[in-house]
């Protein structure tokens, strides 16, 4: 999975950083875990929506919308309001924590000219992404499909009581 081949990348980016690595070398990887987790979700979103095996001659016409509606500030939101009383609410909880993090250290890595990111710290979130990665793929069928269409759904509000 594309996922997959992320986070090896951002581990090969940073094991050529020996010596005095440059702040470009530490934080490309950062960015590059990040979107490792941006891909993992989008994959889960079109597995439990749609299934990776349709078949159809318009096939990339009808997964790519899906695979696209993961959007940062909406899945954010959507992370954080997902049901506490859930059977997954401790991985769901853990898995908007990571999202969150790694989202404002991407932000920090790609935008903030100050040297702020040791090479021990670039491990550390790369660690974090696969944490969230590996957790959304131990759940099962109907609980994958459960956090896709929360991800995924705009929310309306309640009937006002």
């Amino acid at each position: 999975m594309i996922s997959d081949d992320l986070l090896e990348a951002a581990e090969l980016l940073i094991s050529g950083a020996a010596g005095r690595p440059t702040q470009a070398m530490l934080k490309r990887p950062v960015g590059t875990a990040n979107y490792a987790r941006l891909h993992a979700r989008a994959y889960n979103n079109v597995d439990a929506l749609l299934g990776w095996g349709l078949q159809s001659p318009r096939y990339w016409d009808i997964v790519s919308p899906v695979h696209r509606l993961f959007e940062h500030g909406p899945t954010k939101k959507a992370l954080a309001r997902l049901p506490r009383d859930h059977v997954q609410s401790d991985l769901f909880i853990r898995v908007g924590s990571a999202f969150a993090e790694l989202q404002k250290q991407r932000m920090l890595s790609d935008d903030d000219p100050r040297p702020t990111f040791p090479l021990p710290a670039v491990r550390e979130l790369i660690a974090l992404a696969r944490e969230p990665i590996a957790d959304v793929r131990s759940l099962q069928r109907d609980d994958r499909r459960f956090l896709a269409s929360r991800l995924i759904a705009k929310t309306r509000p309640g009937p006002k009581e």
